[in-house]
């Protein structure tokens, strides 16, 4: 598409205004009626690669990036949060609203984390009894129940503990 940094398209979410959000490895996109607007490691971004975008409830568009951590990119300049801050892992690919108004972010590596008012916590992870720690997609339920897709399967979390675990070939 014309106006896109790159064709490896990575994430997309659209916000409450209607505008789209594209990660790709070539930074992130806005497209909005016919402008385009990009934000690579030129503008402030750590790396190029964006891989999941989340707006949260108060409008503001979060981003998953390979390496460069959690990064709250609009509005303002962009504020990243690494392990430095308590992030498992710099590679974030599945960002969900959680419904406490916080979000889940789900790592390469480092299992996945709660995040909220600037701070990690709730970590799940193999020590909590997920059986692999590359979560790649993440939904929360009605419910409350935390669903975990990871390179090995399917985990189901309630309560904060890991209670559900299937994986492949296993029947739900």
């Amino acid at each position: 598409a014309d106006g896109l940094p790159s064709a490896a398209i990575r994430a997309i979410a659209e916000d409450r205004e209607g505008n789209l959000w594209v990660g790709t490895t070539g930074g992130l996109v806005r497209l909005h009626e016919t402008r385009v607007l990009s934000l690579t490691r030129k503008e402030g971004l750590p790396v190029d690669t964006v891989r999941a975008v989340l707006e949260d409830g108060s409008g503001s568009v979060w981003l998953g990036t390979e390496g460069g951590g959690l990064c709250h990119a609009a509005p303002g300049p962009v504020r990243c949060f690494t392990t430095r801050d308590g992030l498992p892992n710099d590679t974030v690919y599945a960002l969900i609203a959680s419904r406490d108004g916080g979000m889940w972010v789900g790592t390469d590596g480092g299992g996945v984390v709660h995040f909220r008012d600037g701070k990690f916590g709730g970590k799940i992870d193999t020590h909590s009894g997920l059986s692999n720690d590359r979560v790649r997609a993440l939904v929360e339920t009605a419910n409350g129940d935390l669903w975990i897709s990871t390179s090995a399967g399917l985990g189901v979390v309630r309560g904060g503990r890991v209670v559900g675990e299937r994986g492949p070939g296993q029947r739900l």
